[in-house]
């Protein structure tokens, strides 16, 4: 994996990972940029949520469960302005099977999502829970 950063203006920067369109990320303009974009923290916690999610996918397919719909919900508090205290991912399924099969599919998920796994390194507090839509 390779992935290019270019600065573009103020605290702006362009993201490349070589194979898809590229994408901006930036600062609120309390940091000196103008908000046009996420910033990297959000950009993390966006991929925190969509890790778990396509991880958690995988997982039901492989355990042969369905899924009817599935979001995944991450609410990441600040200690202050750059440091996050704590994260919360709500994962929120609507499916036939069984509660105690979509929780374990979810156990599963957790310890197979590349950035779950980082983010539990930061020892950031996080939970995780599911949640049946009905």
């Amino acid at each position: 994996m390779e992935i290019t950063s270019k600065w573009i203006d103020k605290y702006k920067f362009r993201v490349d990972d070589g194979r898809h369109p590229y994408f901006e990320l930036d600062v609120p303009p309390k940091f000196g940029g103008e908000d046009t974009a996420p910033t990297a923290l959000e950009m993390a916690v966006m991929a925190l949520a969509t890790c778990l999610g396509t991880t958690y996918k995988m997982t039901v397919d492989h355990m042969h469960l369905t899924v009817d719909e599935l979001e995944v919900k991450a609410i990441a508090n600040k200690s202050d302005d750059i440091h996050l205290s704590d994260i919360h991912l709500i994962v929120c399924v609507k499916s036939q099977d069984s509660k105690e099969k979509l929780e374990k599919a979810l156990q599963i998920a957790e310890k197979n999502c590349a950035v779950d796994i980082i983010f539990h390194q930061t020892q950031i507090p996080m939970e995780t829970k599911l949640e049946i839509i009905e």
